[in-house]
C-alpha cells in the first residue's frame, strides 16, 4: 500500500502518524522519495516521520468502522497539536484532553487519576 508522502519538492510534513497495516508486505508502507518508492525504514533514514509508529492502533472495532482507540494504543497522546487549525476531534471531543494530542481522528480521553489530598475523618 503506497503512501504518498512526497519529498520530490524538498518539503515533507509527514510526522506523528501510525502506519499500521495488518495485511502488510515486507515493503509496506512505501513513500515517494526523489522520484522513486522507498520503504518505511529507508524513509526514516532521511529524518522523516521521527515521531511516527507502525504499531497496532488498537481500534475498538475497525471491521464495524469504529476507529476509537483503546487503552494501550501507541497513538494515545503521541500526536502533535494542531490547535491553530482545529480544537476538536472528528466527534467534537476537545483536543487536547490531558497532555499531547492522540494520533488519528479520535482524541483518547485519559481517565482521571485517583483523588489526591484526601484526609480521613474518623478512626
Amino acid at each position: 500500500m503506497p503512501i504518498y508522502c512526497d519529498y520530490t519538492y524538498g518539503i515533507s510534513q509527514c510526522d506523528y502518524n501510525d502506519y499500521y497495516n495488518d495485511k502488510s508486505s515486507a515493503t509496506d508502507p512505501e513513500f515517494a522519495w526523489n522520484g522513486s518508492w522507498v520503504d518505511y525504514n529507508t524513509w526514516r533514514t532521511h529524518a522523516f516521520d521521527g515521531h511516527s509508529t507502525t504499531a497496532n492502533p488498537l481500534y475498538v472495532n475497525s471491521a464495524a468502522y469504529n476507529f476509537n482507540i483503546q487503552p494501550g494504543s501507541a497513538t494515545i497522546l503521541a500526536g502533535t497539536g494542531e490547535s491553530a487549525y482545529f480544537t476538536t476531534d472528528i466527534v467534537g471531543t476537545t483536543r487536547p484532553q490531558a497532555g499531547p494530542w492522540s494520533i488519528g481522528a479520535y482524541q483518547y480521553n485519559v481517565p482521571p487519576g485517583p483523588p489526591t489530598g484526601l484526609h480521613s475523618l474518623g478512626p
